[in-house]
C-alpha cells in the first residue's frame, strides 16, 4: 500500500499542475480569439508530438505506473572520476 500512496503524492499534484496550466493556456488562446481546440493539434517544433498527445502520455502513465515490472538493483560503479 505505501507504494501506491507514494504514486498518488507523486502524480496528483503534477496533473493538477497540469491542469492549472491547460487552463491558462485555454483562457489566454479565448482572449486572442483562438479556439483552444484546435491548439491540440500544434506542435511547438516539428519532432514533438501535438499538443494531444503531449497531455495524453502524463494522464495515462499514473494507469501505467502499477503494471511497470520493479526497477532493477544496479551494482554501484567502482571507479571514480
Amino acid at each position: 500500500m505505501k507504494e501506491q500512496n507514494l504514486a498518488i503524492d507523486t502524480f496528483v499534484p503534477a496533473l493538477r499542475t497540469l491542469a492549472g496550466v491547460l487552463d491558462k493556456g485555454a483562457a489566454h488562446a479565448r482572449e486572442k480569439g483562438t479556439d483552444p481546440q484546435a491548439l491540440l493539434q500544434e506542435r511547438l517544433a516539428p519532432d514533438m508530438f501535438p499538443l494531444s498527445s503531449q497531455i495524453q502520455l502524463p494522464a495515462i502513465t499514473p494507469r501505467m505506473a502499477p503494471r511497470a515490472p520493479p526497477a532493477r538493483n544496479h551494482p554501484r560503479s567502482t571507479s571514480r572520476s
